[in-house]
């Protein structure tokens, strides 16, 4: 299911880069092409030449003679690829100036007669562009050139375009083959939060099945050992009635917690902060707290700045600090101290509940917030493994941090961070 969304997500990044990418290659195409073409057609129209070197039809000889007594009327304007014909009094194409582009003699030849046929002294016709014009003379006027003829073919403004595409889908190509592997990276890094919440999706739904499991066995066991003694008495049958009633009690908590842990995740969308004494807060909880530290003969100590004000929500800042001490108070060594801290730095109001019960490892420290994660030294201690989780969705929803650190001679302490 993942690697779908992975590589759902890889396809629509190349889709979407792809196809912008290919607009602007077209787009970059089709304006140079308009651009070709409106030079083509200005250098065409307005070509000349300060000196034309002019070589007559079927030979290779320049005559110099005739560029001497040929003046344009215009500089040269464009960059575009013209050729010019000069045809005498009886339409013959008698020179050209200077390279024929391609075309053999006899097909160049051919297509300036077709052109002279047009009446248009200026279009687009047998695949090029043209202009006609008479010819203009300063010294000789024994030349017998009736007029010229220029154009340019658009033979070669397609090459032109067509390369200029070829390379734009050239480098197109590359870039979505550089683009497909940054997509794989960003595709891991994107569906990793996901993996992971798949992950203790999964986690949670096995645990929590597992716990639900061991109750119902114990209550189905129970309700066929008494079925088999159908003429039994209610007191004969006691200690399987509280047995069902110890383990449906069970399952009540169970559910009631991860009700809990359900609306805790749903907090942040719809808690409501205000003005808020937290220190007064922390003092409360602490001192209902006190009998169920005292019955497992631990002392609790505060140290606790007055009068604290910031912007909380009451009732969960009890509920996480009820959660915090109690938590503490179950894996506190009997005969020890549990120290309740609240102080103001210059940027955060830092709570830290410190307990001196069994070190939590290093490998199993970061997990200690999952759902139902439950270390091995706290696994005989009872609970569901959920009120950490909870504490974290609650100190998310009031826009804090928190975390725990465990070492041999300072033991565990859990420190929230508040702005």
């Amino acid at each position: 299911m993942l690697n779908k969304l992975k590589n759902k997500f890889i396809l629509i990044n190349m889709l979407t880069v792809g196809i912008v990418l290919l607009l602007i290659v077209v787009a970059i195409t089709v304006i140079t092409y308009n651009q070709e073409i409106e030079f083509a057609k200005i250098a065409v129209g307005e070509q000349a030449r300060d000196r034309i070197i002019m070589v007559p039809m079927y030979s290779s000889k320049p005559k110099p003679e005739i560029t001497e007594n040929l003046t344009p009327k215009n500089n040269p304007i464009s960059r575009a690829y013209t050729i010019d014909a000069y045809i005498d009094k009886n339409g013959e194409v008698v020179c050209f100036a200077s390279y024929l582009g391609g075309y053999s003699s006899e097909e160049f030849a051919s297509l300036i007669k077709k052109i002279g046929a047009l009446e248009e002294n200026k279009g687009t016709a047998h695949g090029v562009i043209y202009a006609k014009r008479k010819i203009t003379y300063t010294n000789d006027t024994s030349l017998d050139f009736e007029y010229n003829v220029v154009i340019s073919p658009l033979s070669i403004i397609y090459r032109q375009v067509q390369g200029i595409f070829l390379i734009g889908l050239s480098v197109v190509l590359g870039a979505m083959c550089i683009f497909y592997f940054i997509s794989r990276k960003l595709a891991d890094v994107a569906v990793k939060p996901t993996e992971e919440a798949w992950k203790q999706q999964k986690r949670f739904i096995a645990d929590a099945s597992h716990d639900l499991k061991t109750p119902l066995t114990v209550i189905m066991a129970n309700n066929d050992i008494m079925l088999s003694h159908p003429n039994s008495i209610v007191a004969e049958q006691k200690k399987w009635l509280e047995s069902t009633k110890a383990e449906g009690e069970y399952m009540q908590a169970l559910i009631n917690k991860m009700l809990e842990l359900a609306r805790s995740e749903a907090l942040a969308s719809t808690i409501k902060l205000e003005n808020t004494n937290i220190s007064e807060l922390v003092e409360k909880t602490a001192l209902q707290l006190e009998p169920v530290a005292y019955e497992k003969n631990v002392e609790i100590k505060s140290e606790i700045t007055s009068n604290l004000v910031i912007k909380s929500n009451s009732e969960e800042f009890t509920r996480l600090i009820y959660i915090l001490v109690d938590n503490a108070i179950k894996y506190a060594k009997e005969g020890s101290r549990i120290t309740i801290s609240l102080c103001n730095t210059k940027k955060v109001i830092a709570l830290d509940i410190n307990n001196s019960g069994n070190v939590i490892s290093k490998e199993e420290l970061p997990h200690i917030f999952e759902r139902f994660y439950r270390s091995d030294s706290a696994r005989t201690s009872g609970g569901f493994g959920l009120g950490l989780s909870i504490a974290k969705n609650i100190v998310t929803a009031l826009n804090g941090e928190i975390s725990a650190t465990s070492t041999k001679e300072n033991g565990t302490t859990f420190t929230v961070k508040l702005k």
